[in-house]
């Protein structure tokens, strides 16, 4: 605790002078009395505090802005006098509210906008630094979890889209995927020996590392490898594809629910997923609006409050197989879907179907469900009568421009998407949201949060360490903690090559480097056994291949 009492003492005397000047008074008093709360209250309370009370109160701020809502000030603390604004950060909440609780992040208050980033962007980290912790236990239970997601995978879709829409973004996925009414080669030649790469993740056979390489089957090339001839064909209509529910925590308030593939399948959809990243970034027009390797365009088009911000909830939950079928070409869809898993093993042991297309852990899901959002938001635009407009998709943060803002909205929901209002970003509000980016105005907002509260292992302290690096606290009491903390880890924190601090330029790179702990692996080498090898050798795979081992710290010159 003495480490995170470090984070506010030092966030909270930064921000002090920087109000004074902004309210042209003097509120180092009050900012004293606001971290003599926050200490107090969390020394009591212990983590829950900072975990779930003080989060709860900047979701608050957060959705008041987005929404231009008044303020609803969540259980749990004072209100200042007759207002309706929290006693708590009074002097930075009143840059941004009015007494009566209503938010100046309108477009009546736009010259007033680098005040009004400011005061978001403090509020922001001093509430929500510790929202993403997993080390916590979450309020949503594992079976909670569980039985929600089923209700997602298994409930009918009514969509009642019109046929306008779906026509125009059959034609506008049929550009990617089709050449001459035919699959465009490089799909046609995967269909026929559909090599591909074992993913980072576990699979469902609760297989890891180089086991992954012992196939029961490959899927497809059964007739194109001798040695795998031996193996029943994996056929859609005769076999059931069984993925394996888990349930990881997202935050305080809830679990995220990943079904883990089949080796087999993973195998393949990593294939896939590739080709599909490559037939987007050589269309001319989806490549100008999706790039699933750089999120930067999106969070600059934050910047623009012409543009409208559309977050989704459970996004990857609500992409329907039958909305599937309706919009990708016949072949196109026939060629996933051999690869998709249609059963899905809950917790119990219970085996429920999905309904959806692709649940999150299949490497197919996030391009699909990008193209699937991205044709569908442009049909709406282009069914206007207009061309040249530019959107942004990214998973399901998509950017729109204000005038089809409401069109989309609508037929979104007609698809039997689900619209996170707190997250969607409109006039008149200045608020805009996409990619972890946080834009007031157009000026940047984004924090830094904390990962974990009570760090215990290499990977835990380096990632505190690299938070204090973003927070600028070199020289803090937070820093010194970490150093403290990292011994156990590495023999010294002092190597011949430079001290912690000290700073070069690579020539090389051309960028600044500091000298600083970074986390790595010792690494061990695995022969496969025979066919297993030759597989991995015909793939382009090392033959050899290394399992990953014990974490360690290892100190070296790294980019900031």
């Amino acid at each position: 605790m003495a480490l995170y009492s470090t984070f506010f003492e030092s966030i909270l005397a930064e921000l002090s002078p920087l109000l004074s000047r902004i309210l042209s008074t003097d509120v180092s008093k009050a900012i004293a009395l606001d971290l003599e709360y926050v200490l107090n209250r969390a020394y009591s309370e212990g983590y829950t505090f900072l975990v779930t009370k003080l989060s709860q109160l900047g979701k608050a701020f957060e959705t008041s802005a987005v929404t231009c809502k008044p303020l609803e000030i969540p259980m749990g603390f004072n209100i200042l006098g007759k207002s309706r604004l929290p006693s708590l950060f009074n002097s930075i909440i009143k840059i941004g509210w009015t007494m009566d609780g209503r938010p100046r992040f309108t477009e009546d208050y736009q010259k007033f906008g680098k005040e009004l980033a400011f005061c978001m962007q403090a509020l922001r980290q001093l509430t929500l630094a510790f929202s993403k912790v997993s080390d916590v236990d979450c309020i949503q239970s594992i079976e909670e979890s569980e039985k929600s997601f089923e209700e997602r995978i298994s409930r009918d879709f009514n969509l009642s889209v019109s046929s306008k829409v779906l026509n125009k973004s059959r034609k506008l996925l049929s550009s990617i995927f089709l050449e001459e009414e035919r699959l465009k080669p490089e799909l046609a030649q995967w269909e026929s020996i559909p090599f591909g790469r074992h993913g980072p993740g576990a699979v469902a056979n609760r297989e890891s590392g180089r086991e992954k390489w012992n196939f029961q089957h490959v899927p497809g090339i059964d007739d194109q490898i001798y040695f795998w001839n031996s193996v029943p064909d994996l056929d859609e209509s005769t076999r059931n594809r069984v993925a394996r529910l888990a349930v990881v925590p997202k935050d305080y308030k809830s679990n995220r629910c990943i079904c883990i593939e089949p080796k087999e399948l993973q195998f393949a959809q990593q294939g896939l997923m590739q080709i599909l990243f490559s037939l987007i970034s050589n269309h001319p027009l989806a490549s100008s609006e999706i790039d699933f390797h750089n999120q930067i365009p999106s969070q600059l088009l934050c910047r623009n409050l012409d543009m409208c911000t559309i977050d989704l909830k459970d996004a990857s939950d609500t992409v329907s197989l039958q909305l599937a079928r309706l919009l990708l070409p016949r072949e196109v869809f026939r060629l996933l879907t051999k690869y998709r898993s249609n059963l899905i093993e809950l917790g119990d042991g219970t085996v429920v179907r999905s309904k959806i297309f692709a649940t999150m852990g299949s490497a197919i899901c996030f391009p699909i469900e990008t193209l699937i959002f991205w044709a569908i938001a442009r049909s709406v635009g282009e069914l206007k009568g207009v061309s040249t407009f530019h959107i942004r998709v990214f998973g399901d943060d998509v950017i729109v421009p204000q005038w089809i803002y409401g069109d989309v909205i609508e037929v979104f929901e007609s698809c039997g998407f689900i619209i996170n209002p707190s997250k969607t970003c409109a006039w008149p509000s200045l608020v805009r949201e996409s990619c972890g980016a946080w834009m007031v105005n157009g000026n940047e907002c984004n924090v830094v949060k904390f990962s974990v509260t009570d760090p215990k292992t290499a990977s835990d302290y380096l990632s505190l360490w690299n938070q204090a690096n973003n927070l600028g606290l070199y020289w803090h009491g937070l820093l010194d903690g970490t150093k403290n903390c990292l011994r156990q880890f590495c023999k010294t924190c002092v190597s011949p090559s430079g001290k912690f601090g000290d700073t070069r330029w690579s020539k090389q790179l051309q960028r600044i480097e500091r000298w600083m702990p970074v986390l790595s692996r010792r690494r061990g080498c695995s022969s496969l056994p025979g066919y297993s090898s030759l597989y991995a050798w015909i793939v382009g795979n090392d033959t050899r291949p290394c399992s990953s081992g014990i974490q360690k710290v290892q100190w070296n010159w790294s980019g900031d």
